[in-house]
């Protein structure tokens, strides 16, 4: 009887979607049963769409003759939503994802998770997707979606293209890649200080790494808010899908090196 209990658990382990349903439904509830998704979403709108209505508002009226004024639109702000997202949201995303895995692991969480019939890829996997569905909600759709209304309502009979919308699949791509590039380090490292070190020195280590070879561009997730910093990008298309293809492939290889990396793990 006891074998055959054993036996069981073991072909439950070695399940890779074993336990990911309750595990999801775990992060899931940390997102949208607490405080933390209207929270964020707060914190994101103040921060950047704040700073575009400050602009649009304060800055450009004060600083841009009257005859300049009057013919300014709406597509003259959008550069300044995508340079703010571009920034701040990688940022934001690892100071968030930092102490995701680490945390739990040194307070003894992961390895009562564990203990359960719940398999390591489940585990990594909820992690993904359940703080997946929290930060591009929160960081990208929502205040991208009010940047898209108030850009519009503020220029009387001058609606953006829905290109601009469109671009947000983008940047929540580059999201994407930051949350899986975090969720990799924590696996990698024991201390919330390392990810957080290596997460945001990488991120600001990209421009570097351009200007010291220029073909790193389209592989880097950094080319992604930078293509859409040039208006011709943003209503049209990426000058190629090179970058799109680089940040999935990036995405599936951070992903599958967290598995790898969790299921050496000794807890």
């Amino acid at each position: 009887m006891k074998m055959t209990e054993q036996n069981s658990y073991e072909r439950i382990t070695h399940n890779w979607r074993a336990g990911l349903s309750n595990l999801l439904d775990f992060e899931i509830a940390h997102w949208w049963k607490t405080r933390r998704w209207w929270l964020q979403s707060l914190i994101w709108i103040i921060v950047v769409n704040g700073s575009i209505a400050a602009m649009a508002l304060v800055v450009l009226p004060l600083t841009l003759p009257p005859t300049e004024q009057s013919t300014l639109n709406p597509s003259q702000l959008i550069p300044l939503y995508v340079e703010g997202i571009g920034f701040f949201g990688p940022l934001g995303i690892i100071l968030l994802m930092h102490g995701v895995v680490v945390s739990e692991r040194q307070s003894g969480v992961t390895a009562w998770i564990l203990s359960k019939p719940v398999s390591r890829s489940a585990y990594v996997m909820s992690k993904f997707v359940g703080n997946a569905l929290g930060i591009l909600f929160s960081v990208v759709f929502l205040p991208g979606v009010i940047a898209y209304v108030m850009l519009s309502l503020s220029f009387v009979g001058s609606w953006l293209s829905f290109g601009f919308l469109a671009a947000l699949a983008l940047i929540a791509l580059e999201a994407l890649f930051y949350i899986a590039f975090t969720i990799m380090l924590g696996t990698l490292f024991r201390q919330p200080i390392p990810v957080l070190a290596v997460g945001i020195g990488f991120f600001l280590s990209q421009q570097i790494l351009i200007m010291a070879f220029p073909f790193l561009f389209d592989f880097l997730p950094i080319s992604l808010s930078k293509a859409l910093f040039m208006p011709v990008a943003l209503y049209q298309q990426l000058p190629t899908i090179i970058p799109i293809v680089a940040n999935l492939v990036w995405i599936s290889l951070w992903i599958s090196i967290a598995v790898w990396r969790f299921s050496k793990e000794e807890f």
